[in-house]
């Protein structure tokens, strides 16, 4: 059987971590680092509730279960925690299956280069930027591997 390899693509926007807009979008080591850590805790966070409520599912009634409820829920859990976290969390994915979470241009840039990375056995690091519009994005890929 083929293994197929999805990528999905977590942004998370820090916008209210941001007082204001700066002409230079670089970000310092220091707040790259500070925002690095907060994106990556939502990404904890988020992970480990979407896990939690499918195992759940997958032991009450199996996946059969576990699969309309995820497609109903995931997007109310995601807005919880972006409610949470004062985020705005984006799910998108090299194999798109619903096209409102289509990636915008940038994102399809760190999208192509994370599979780039992971064709070359490289180290994928998640991206922490100031974007174009003085907000900071949090990139972070994850890997399901479906057999």
């Amino acid at each position: 059987m083929k293994k197929y390899t999805y990528l999905i693509f977590l942004s998370i926007l820090l916008s209210s971590f941001v007082s204001c807009k700066q002409k230079d979008n670089s970000l310092s080591a220091e707040e790259s680092s500070t925002y690095a850590k907060i994106g990556q805790n939502v990404i904890k966070t988020t992970a480990s509730t979407m896990i939690g409520q499918v195992k759940g599912h997958l032991k009450k009634g199996g996946v059969q279960e576990a699969i309309p409820y995820c497609n109903k829920n995931a997007s109310s859990i995601i807005k919880a925690i972006s409610k949470d976290y004062h985020v705005i969390i984006k799910r998108t994915t090299n194999k798109l299956r619903n096209p409102g979470n289509h990636p915008d241009s940038r994102e399809s840039e760190i999208l192509n280069n994370f599979l780039k990375l992971k064709d070359e056995n490289k180290p994928i690091e998640p991206v922490t930027e100031r974007g174009s519009d003085g907000k900071i994005q949090h990139y972070a890929p994850i890997f399901i591997q479906k057999k």
